[in-house]
Order: C-alpha cells, then sequence, then structure tokens
C-alpha cells in the first residue's frame, strides 16, 4: 500500500513538471483538402463533417450529437444583433442530456 501511495505521489508531481500541452492546428489547406478528397470520393456528409468540426471547434462526440434543430436562423424583426445564424451545440433535451465540458447546457 505504502509503494502505491508513493507511486502516486510521483505521478501527481511529475505531472506538474510536465504539463499538457495544447496542438497547433491543422492549416486551412489540409482541411479544405482533406474535404475536397472526400468529396471526390462522393463522402459529401462526412466532408461536411470534417469542416464543421474545424470551423466551429468541435470535439467529435459535439458534431455527432448536432441535430437539424441546433441550427437557429436570425431573427430579423429581433434588430441588427439577432441577424446572424446560432449554432446551439449543448441543447438541454432532458435531464439526462450531455452538458459541455464545463458543464453547460442550453435550455431552447
Amino acid at each position: 500500500d505504502r509503494a502505491v501511495h508513493r507511486a502516486r505521489q510521483a505521478l501527481r508531481g511529475w505531472k506538474r513538471l510536465a504539463p499538457g500541452f495544447s496542438r497547433l492546428p491543422l492549416p486551412w489547406e489540409v482541411v479544405a483538402g482533406a474535404a475536397m478528397l472526400m468529396l471526390s470520393e462522393g463522402l459529401w456528409v462526412e466532408a461536411m463533417g470534417v469542416l464543421i468540426s474545424v470551423i466551429f471547434y468541435l470535439r467529435p462526440g459535439e458534431l455527432v450529437r448536432l441535430r437539424v434543430r441546433s441550427l437557429v436562423p436570425p431573427l430579423l424583426a429581433a434588430g441588427a444583433g439577432h441577424r446572424h445564424w446560432t449554432l446551439i451545440m449543448h441543447e438541454q433535451e432532458n435531464e439526462n442530456s450531455k452538458a459541455s465540458k464545463t458543464g453547460v447546457s442550453t435550455s431552447r
């Protein structure tokens, strides 16, 4: 037990000395090229998925949970501040809906 405890402490200390790091994003030309290759193979949905994921910085799980209703059209009658399309990424459908990584969900 003592050896396991010391190993855990050492691992925690090592993580502090070597924190995680962010990766640089792929260049847009690489993303667009991958999407074009998919389109040339008839993989239209997959190509759109790649583009949507990169443009909106989505995680794979977030992409597959998107629905048509996740895309909200502009409310032109509401004024200039509401003239853009909106993507609702974490809609709260019910109490079992999955929240975002930070625990955020949106009620509609």
